[in-house]
C-alpha cells in the first residue's frame, strides 16, 4: 500500500507542479497584457493554447520537448496498461496472457482509436470515451469501497 500511496502522491505532486508553473506563467502573461494563451484558445481552440505559452518564455523549446515527451509517456503506457488488463480478462488460464491475445487486444484497441480519430469528431471521441470510461469507473468506486472494508476489518480487534 505505501508504493500505491507514494506513487499517487508523486504523480499528484508532479501534475500540480506542472499545473501550478504552466497555468501561473499563463496568467502572468495574459494578466500583462501579452495576448497569450487566450487569444490562441479563441482562434484555434483550447489544445493550441499550451503551445503559445510556450512561445512565450525563454525555455520555450526545452518545455515543448518535455511536454512533448510527458504525453509520449501518458499514450505508451495507457496502451500497455490496457493491452495487459485486457489479455489477463480475456485470458483467465494464466496471469501472463499468451503474446497473441496481447497483440489482439493492441490491434482491437488501435482500431478503436483510428476509427475515432478519422471520425474527426469531437463530440464522437467525447461519447466513445464515457462509454468506453463509465464501466471503469465503477469498478474503481467498487476496488474503493472494498479497500475501505478491508481497512475496517483490519482494524478492528481479533478475538482469541
Amino acid at each position: 500500500i505505501r508504493g500505491v500511496v507514494l506513487s499517487a502522491m508523486g504523480a499528484v505532486g508532479a501534475t500540480t507542479a506542472w499545473f501550478v508553473v504552466i497555468g501561473g506563467t499563463t496568467l502572468g502573461l495574459d494578466g500583462h497584457g501579452e495576448p497569450t494563451a487566450l487569444a490562441a484558445a479563441n482562434e484555434y481552440g483550447t489544445a493550441a493554447s499550451v503551445f503559445s505559452v510556450f512561445e512565450a518564455v525563454p525555455a520555450g523549446e526545452a518545455l515543448f520537448v518535455l511536454f512533448l515527451g510527458l504525453i509520449i509517456v501518458l499514450l505508451v503506457t495507457s496502451a500497455d496498461s490496457s493491452t495487459l488488463s485486457l489479455g489477463r480478462l480475456l485470458n483467465t488460464a494464466s496471469r501472463k496472457p499468451p503474446a497473441a491475445v496481447l497483440i489482439g487486444c493492441g490491434l482491437a484497441q488501435t482500431a478503436i482509436a483510428v476509427a475515432f480519430v478519422t471520425a474527426g469528431s469531437e463530440r464522437a471521441v467525447r461519447a466513445g470515451a464515457v462509454l468506453a470510461g463509465s464501466p471503469i469507473a465503477g469498478l474503481v468506486v467498487a476496488a474503493i469501497a472494498g479497500l475501505f472494508a478491508a481497512f475496517a476489518r483490519a482494524d478492528r480487534p481479533k478475538d482469541s
